[in-house]
């Protein structure tokens, strides 16, 4: 089972919404130099994540700053989680909303000066200059789902994420502009044949006139890699383009 660290000054109902998906120890974790919560990942390094709302966060930027720049010097990686919901506005304020005692609707609270290409750049220069990734969610519930999500990621070893390997098909250029047109040819069902039924097509039949003024029969006849079904797709095919 999974295991986080708590600072003891946040919330206890974060802890208890943590309780479900891990175990969670609490203590003072500013004090070491840490942040909100703290954890290790599967190579042992030490991972510290500080929650700020949304508020909070607009508010206390360059203090905020301080306290990610400390916690650089105590863990491997730093994560920062902006907590609340908000909006641009027209003019590049930012306004702030909360959930309403109905889950339907929301209630604007603020709206703050500061302009939201301001907030981008600041996201963007933490992660550029000192490696640290911000992550935005709605409410309380959400982050303790995404902190779940981010310690139960870090146990892991590998990942096989933009690894997966694509069949493709590397196509010569062809002299015969005729291959390419058939080639071209497709339905509803994607592109009939390849390059090298293709070939076959134009030596064997020639056309796009001459292949429509064929059976299926006898093109499949005439092809041997070609069958009857696959004729009969490309001939609709032709007639349905011209």
């Amino acid at each position: 089972m999974s295991f986080i660290v708590q600072d003891s000054y946040e919330p206890d109902y974060m802890e208890r919404l943590l309780s479900m998906f891990m175990q969670v120890g609490r203590q003072n974790l500013v004090q070491q130099g840490l942040l909100d919560y703290f954890w290790f990942n599967h190579e042992g390094k030490p991972v510290t994540a500080e929650r700020k709302e949304i508020l909070d966060f607009l508010n206390n930027m360059p203090r905020l700053e301080k306290q990610l720049r400390t916690a650089t010097n105590h863990a491997e990686e730093v994560l920062l989680i902006v907590e609340g919901i908000y909006k641009p506005l027209l003019g590049g304020e930012i306004a702030i909303y909360h959930e309403g005692k109905n889950d339907r609707y929301l209630r604007q609270v603020r709206i703050c000066s500061i302009k939201i290409s301001a907030v981008m750049a600041y996201i963007r220069s933490l992660k550029k200059v000192a490696n640290i990734t911000t992550y935005f969610t709605p409410n309380i519930a959400a982050t303790s789902w995404l902190l779940k999500a981010l310690v139960e990621s870090d146990q892991k070893s590998e990942s096989n994420l933009l690894q997966h390997y694509t069949r493709t098909r590397q196509i010569k250029w062809q002299s015969n502009p005729m291959v390419e047109t058939i080639m071209g040819v497709k339905d509803e069902d994607g592109y009939i044949v390849g390059e090298k039924k293709a070939i076959e097509l134009v030596e064997k039949i020639g056309c796009l006139w001459d292949i429509i003024h064929l059976a299926p029969e006898a093109i499949a006849f005439e092809c041997d890699g070609i069958g009857i079904q696959t004729a009969k797709r490309l001939i609709n095919a032709i007639k349905e383009k011209k």
